[in-house]
């Protein structure tokens, strides 16, 4: 008999024991969020490939140069609430930064 991540999970079985047995996307339908997934090593590029939102994992505290990294798009990134400041220390532009609608005060990333 198969049992799901979700089967285990709820019979008590920890993250550390069933991230052995499952896949990445597995883990995430079986109810783990970003924030337990981080802890136990995962990356946000490996996140986002499990279909994680850039909202997910700017609240398991992923700066914003990982997000970059892990290839979100500016506007990912400024709906998400990353401030304009963190986005400029990646590098972007005041041009880019107000195209993708992020401003200095509220809405997309203040």
């Amino acid at each position: 008999m198969n049992y799901s991540v979700t089967h285990l999970k709820s019979a008590g079985y920890l993250l550390w024991e069933l991230k052995v047995l499952y896949s990445l996307k597995e883990l995430k339908q079986g109810g783990f969020t970003a924030e337990e997934l981080k802890a136990t090593g995962y990356n946000a590029k490996a996140l986002k490939a499990a279909g994680f939102s850039c909202t997910e994992l700017k609240k398991a505290e992923f700066n914003v140069g990982w997000m970059k990294l892990a290839g979100f798009e500016l506007h990912d990134m400024t709906r998400a609430g990353y401030s304009v400041r963190d986005l400029r220390s990646v590098g972007y532009t005041d041009k880019e930064l107000k195209a993708a609608g992020a401003t200095r005060f509220g809405g997309g990333g203040a």
